[in-house]
């Protein structure tokens, strides 16, 4: 059942390791992903091409989180997240596969919601699942983090502040011989974010509380 609704086992998301820096990435989708993908691929030979999505360039170099903190990490490593306020990461989740493609995200389908729904409604049926069984676009980011979090050099980078935290990122792993390019902030969500009603609000604060409390956002 964990499987057939989030499409991996839970709190194991992929990590992109380089041993020999000692620097590993940890996903987080919906917290510029894909621009950190982008950013990141010619260290692992990769040349994203228009044929071929950089997310799916870069799949096979991907390795569990789980595996990461059991085999490679320890107090040497940089281990690095981006991290996104959890209203507004919802928000852009439901715009982005619920709202605006012709169909429904097949693991929303999956989850019973067949049709486009309000913003109200979906959050209402998302809480109705255990956290472990939502997709990753919809998952509490500290579930996904579970593995790396509490690692040595770990660092929470705020997709709020990522100008400012990715110059950071940038210096902390140039001493390690990596020089990042700066960050060219891709396929960000257009249009107005759906009102949060008090009743929705009350479901996020629920839902999403570790997020807000772990990382220092304030509770809608």
């Amino acid at each position: 059942m964990r499987r057939a609704l989030s499409g991996r086992e839970p709190a194991d998301f992929p990590v992109f390791a380089m041993p020999e820096q000692r620097v590993a990435y940890a996903v987080i989708p919906k917290a510029a992903l894909t621009s950190i993908q982008t950013a990141m691929a010619p260290f692992f030979g990769v040349q994203p091409t228009k044929s071929e999505p950089i997310a799916s360039a870069m799949r096979a170099h991907a390795i569990r989180s789980s595996h990461f903190a059991k085999d490679l990490a320890g107090p040497d490593w940089l281990i690095f997240a981006v991290v996104r306020e959890p209203t507004a990461r919802i928000q852009s989740a439901w715009r982005n596969k619920m709202d605006e493609p012709d169909e429904v995200f097949g693991p929303l389908r999956r989850m019973g919601m067949r049709r486009k729904l309000p913003f109200d409604q979906f959050v209402s049926r998302l809480a109705r699942w255990p956290t472990w069984a939502l997709n990753d676009h919809f998952s509490p980011q500290s579930e996904l983090l579970k593995h790396v979090r509490d690692l040595p050099g770990f660092y929470a980078a705020k997709l709020e502040s990522l100008a400012d935290d990715w110059s950071h990122i940038q210096r902390l792993c140039l001493d390690r011989g990596i020089g990042l390019p700066d960050l060219d902030l891709m396929n960000k969500t257009s249009g107005a974010a759906p009102k949060v009603s008090p009743q929705t609000a009350d479901i996020l604060r629920n839902l999403y509380r570790a997020d807000y409390e772990g990382f220092g956002y304030d509770r809608p």
